[in-house]
């Protein structure tokens, strides 16, 4: 961003894009020579890292029991719904309370569903591209610059809680 905002303005959505076609094939060689396997060996992890795939494949399960509108919004999470209790068993959660699926998007299918889904996404991604047009616009403001940082960090976490 701050190598982008110091060009003229009329090359600077040119620039964001071959930013991007970059950034997308970076990604796809990685993908394709299997760079994750090697970055997570690096850290002494396995490709589950905290065992939480199990965890987002029961969460997608239950999302699918009732897909268009969830579950409801906080009821999956409560003492004697089955498939919660097994869940809290299996991790050890004596408590039976204040436990969620690690991923935003798993635990908005299993709350509010597809509708849920979309909803939360479109703030997502709504949210950073107001923040990169900012800074098209504007050029480098402290200001742009955070809230372009936290709109990526909320997309980032939103899968990796």
């Amino acid at each position: 961003v701050y190598l982008i905002t110091r060009l003229p303005r009329s090359y600077r959505a040119f620039a964001c894009i071959v930013t991007l076609v970059w950034f997308v094939v970076l990604l796809v060689t990685g993908f394709t020579l299997n760079w994750q396997q090697a970055v997570l060996r690096g850290f002494g992890k396995d490709s589950t890292l905290t065992g939480r795939t199990l965890l987002w494949e029961k969460g997608i399960a239950s999302g699918w029991e009732q897909p268009f509108l969830g579950h409801g919004y906080s009821a999956f999470w409560v003492q004697g719904n089955p498939p919660a209790e097994q869940l809290w068993y299996k991790f050890g959660i004596n408590g039976r309370a204040g436990f969620h699926f690690h991923n935003l998007i798993v635990e908005t299918f299993v709350q509010l569903g597809a509708v849920g889904v979309c909803l939360i996404l479109f703030l997502l991604f709504q949210n950073l591209l107001i923040s990169f047009r900012l800074i098209l616009r504007h050029g480098l403001d402290k200001e742009y610059i955070f809230i372009l940082t936290m709109a990526t960090m909320f997309i980032s976490r939103a899968v990796a809680e």
